[in-house]
């Protein structure tokens, strides 16, 4: 756990759509405030929510200001912590919001790799804001809203995944206006590869589709 109880880091994740990664999940105060996934963010529900809510209540708790530096470092501490042999996805729950907080996190994610040479990725709702050289090395997907935002990211140097109600061609590619789309293959197929096996999020540059939770 990271300082305060505002971040936590897992060696090797039990998610069945991760597969035996390494993770992090992290408060969700440093998420944007403009996310328009929140509503029905995957971090609220489920046995997710317990965690989220116990990061909640430490932020609440807290006698100082928890900035989006501070939790950023309680994410890079605990980080600090794993093996460096797995594959790492950043923000399981949570995201980096500034640029300083994105540098702080991505500057220990890169640690990591160099331990091993394992890839280190991640989404974020706060792409607009946050320079893509603020994230180093870490493959990061800008999670966007529409078409125009996947053109509008990839101008800003990232790539893209996108929410869609459901996948229209099973777990073929298809077309979005002038844009390939690919599936989440864990997602889109039966009995689909998790993220350890994919490896589309951390190795390509293809926008990604997810279908709503």
């Amino acid at each position: 756990m990271g300082i305060k109880g505002y971040a936590t880091a897992v060696e090797t994740s039990g998610n069945t759509k991760t597969g035996p990664i390494s993770i992090t999940e992290v408060a969700l105060a440093s998420c944007p405030t403009s996310c328009e996934v929140a509503p029905i963010c995957y971090a609220t529900k489920g046995t997710l929510k317990f965690h989220t809510g116990q990061m909640a209540r430490n932020v609440e708790a807290s006698a100082e200001e928890v900035t989006p530096e501070i939790i950023a470092q309680a994410e890079a501490d605990a980080i600090s912590d794993l093996t460096g042999r797995r594959i790492l996805r950043l923000h399981v729950t949570g995201d980096s919001k500034t640029d300083q907080a994105a540098q702080i996190v991505s500057a220990a994610a890169d640690r990591h790799t160099a331990k091993h040479g394992k890839a280190a990725f991640t989404y974020t709702h706060a792409w607009g804001t946050v320079k893509r050289s603020s994230w180093g090395g870490v493959k990061v997907r800008a999670s966007v809203e529409d078409v125009a935002g996947i053109k509008t990211a990839r101008d800003m140097g990232y790539s893209a995944a996108i929410v869609i109600d459901e996948f229209p061609n099973g777990s073929k590619s298809f077309m979005m206006g002038s844009e390939k789309i690919t599936p989440c293959p864990e997602q889109s197929k039966e009995n689909g590869p998790d993220c350890e096996s994919c490896r589309l999020c951390p190795d390509t540059d293809i926008t990604i589709a997810f279908a709503k939770h």
